[in-house]
């Protein structure tokens, strides 16, 4: 666990006589619904996206710990934000949320969620101000830029977090590939009346003055230390709040949406000791086969059926060219991890025309992989 100093602690800044923020925030109410998918989906992306040029696969990391209150960094200055903030709100919704998290404050013990990937670059750029990376993820908004470098791509999804968390409160870090390392607190309340009668943001930081990182390793998770030479990024989220199937959830959303990457060996997943990897992907297709949204079993099938393949004539092109039109403006984010704008194309047109799992589909997959 890293060494927390005096020095460092929550800043929630003015909003200089500017902007009220409310608990609608839109961008962490964009993943209420979906909290489990959407933290599957955008994680292994962007670990995927900064994975390190070598043969090894992307490794991605979720588990649920406990840690007592008061190892939580300056808990007390949150627990003040989260008091100013139930005595400052108006509405049910705002007065609701902050006397649940301060319930959960109180108790003896409290859930988190610690996600570590490795084989990654790491968050780079922690010591840069403005859009490096680093910035684009903990401080940024609306800042994503997705034809940019790998690791620094962070739109609306690096909301996924906070709505899994009692808290709306993250702390980031990293060990970067230059051998850089920072950590930094982020919770996204809403404005409140300060010291001084000052009202803020609403958006508060933890780490050194002026809201800059502090330049050490943090791990809240007291069985996880990661070494020097593991590069990558761990995010810790507070008051995790998955529900008793996130386990179950998690796995088959990951399975759904990077299941190409899995099983071609170029990611492995740990889900709080279920290790999703090429060699268990079968056994894990048939268990959790009811929480599939979107088609892994038939497409895993289809990967696996080589005596289909045999017995498959080929496509004529006038099915594969209709197939390709219709499906070009369709969403792949379930299929497209690791593929090329083509091959996502192709494998949607394969999924949106439902022959995933069939012979016929097979080729055409056999054809494009191949």
């Amino acid at each position: 666990m890293g060494l927390f100093s005096l020095e460092h602690t929550w800043v929630f800044p003015s909003n200089n006589n500017g902007q009220l923020f409310g608990i609608n925030d839109s961008g962490v109410e964009t993943f209420n619904g979906t909290p489990i998918k959407s933290l599957a989906r955008e994680i292994c992306q962007n670990s995927i996206d900064a994975s390190l040029s070598n043969e090894q696969p992307t490794f991605v990391e979720f588990q649920v710990f406990e840690v007592a209150p008061k190892d939580i960094p300056n808990v007390e200055g949150l627990q003040d934000a989260f008091e100013r903030c139930l005595q400052f709100q108006p509405f049910d919704k705002a007065k609701t949320f902050f006397k649940r998290a301060l319930g959960v404050l109180q108790g003896r013990k409290i859930t988190c969620l610690r996600i570590s990937d490795h084989n990654t670059t790491g968050l780079t750029g922690s010591r840069e101000e403005y859009y490096s990376p680093w910035c684009n993820l903990v401080k940024s908004t609306g800042s994503s830029d997705k034809s940019g470098s790998n690791g620094g791509s962070f739109g609306i999804g690096k909301y996924a977090p906070f709505a899994c968390s009692a808290f709306r409160t993250v702390f980031y870090s990293t060990n970067d590939v230059d051998g850089i390392v920072a950590y930094q607190g982020v919770s996204r309340l809403t404005s409140f009346k300060a010291k001084g009668d000052e009202i803020t943001q609403g958006i508060g930081f933890y780490g050194n003055k002026r809201n800059t990182p502090v330049s050490d390793q943090l791990s809240l998770d007291p069985s996880y230390q990661r070494d020097k030479a593991d590069y990558g990024t761990d995010i810790f989220v507070l008051g995790f709040t998955g529900g008793d199937d996130w386990q179950q959830k998690m796995i088959a959303f990951v399975l759904d949406g990077f299941l190409y990457a899995v099983f071609t060996g170029k990611l492995v997943v740990n889900v709080n000791g279920t290790l999703i990897s090429k060699d268990t992907l079968p056994e894990l297709v048939i268990s959790h086969k009811s929480y599939f949204e979107e088609y892994a079993d038939e497409y895993y099938r289809t990967l696996t059926d080589e005596k289909a393949a045999q017995a498959a004539g080929p496509p004529s092109v006038g099915q594969t060219g209709a197939a390709l039109g219709a499906a070009a403006g369709e969403n792949f984010t379930a299929i497209g991890g690791m593929h090329s704008l083509a091959e996502a194309v192709d494998l949607g047109a394969l999924a949106l025309f439902r022959l995933i799992g069939t012979t016929h589909g097979f080729h055409c997959l056999h054809l494009l992989i191949f």
